[in-house]
């Protein structure tokens, strides 16, 4: 797996700070554009309001952002081995801290809050219903 790109990164960072414009812009080339560029635009704006693309962009951002931190301090020339594995060490802790339900907590409100700001659709329970056979 390769090291997370510092450009992709903060090009995560400015989709998810402009969201709200992205979604603007889908919206008004929509209605200008009724060629197949605007039905592949309709395809998009369709996918961005849904909770699930919102939240798994913020979710790789946050992610993302501690591995990057770590893939940069662990590419110096001075840096030995043992502070390699401590450095890594802190990023598992770290990976392992965003799942705590404190963290997690902290992290769908955010999401959740914000997704209700860009009008994004409300996030939906996937519950998958076992057959019951009838006797």
């Amino acid at each position: 797996m390769a090291a997370p790109n510092p450009e992709e990164l903060a090009a995560t960072k400015t989709v998810i700070d402009n969201y709200s414009s992205l979604l603007q812009c889908f919206q008004e080339l929509l209605e200008s554009d009724r060629s197949e560029a605007g039905a592949k635009v309709n395809g998009l704006l369709g996918q961005s309001v849904h909770f699930d693309n919102y939240f798994l962009l913020c979710l790789m951002y946050k992610v993302l952002s501690h591995a990057e931190t770590v893939s940069t301090s662990i590419q110096k020339n001075n840096l030995d081995l043992f502070q390699t594995q401590l450095k890594l060490n802190q990023l598992k802790a770290d990976v392992a801290g965003l799942r705590s339900d404190i963290e997690f907590d902290e992290f769908w409100s955010e999401v959740t809050n914000n997704s209700h700001l860009l009008d994004v659709d409300e996030p939906k329970a996937n519950i998958q219903q076992s057959s019951i056979a009838s006797y």
